[in-house]
């Protein structure tokens, strides 16, 4: 069993085996990072008509690119390229590449970049 505890100071700590169980996983501290991001449904079902929502918050105003590139690191979809105000936002993909047909079922990265710092995510497509 995993339990993941945040609180309103912006720490997150991670804890396995249960509450009195230790874990050596630092904490970490979102509140000091400049980028950070997600994606919900994962899997995503595209067949049925899910969307993949890439959320993603950053604490001041940048030029922000929102990429998705297969497991053989080539781009397929360029979902956001623009500038953002600091705070949360986020991009719809459903699953479909730039050549404007729909990707096979299987694992992708999602690369999202301020600029200055990135954060990826795998998402996997059913």
């Amino acid at each position: 069993m995993e339990m993941v505890v945040g609180g309103r100071d912006g720490k997150v700590v991670c804890y396995s085996g249960g509450i009195n169980s230790p874990v050596d996983v630092p904490e970490v501290n979102l509140l000091n990072q400049k980028l950070i991001a997600s994606c919900y449904p994962n899997p995503v079902n595209i067949s049925s008509g899910q969307t993949a929502k890439i959320k993603y918050a950053t604490q001041e105003d940048a030029h922000i690119i929102v990429q998705i590139y297969n497991t053989r690191g080539e781009l397929v979809k360029t979902a956001f390229d623009g500038i953002k105000q600091k705070g949360l936002h986020y991009v719809e993909w459903d699953g479909i590449g730039e050549n404007l047909t729909a990707l096979s079922a299987g694992l992708y990265y999602c690369r999202v970049s301020d600029g200055k710092s990135s954060v990826s995510l795998k998402i996997v497509i059913l």
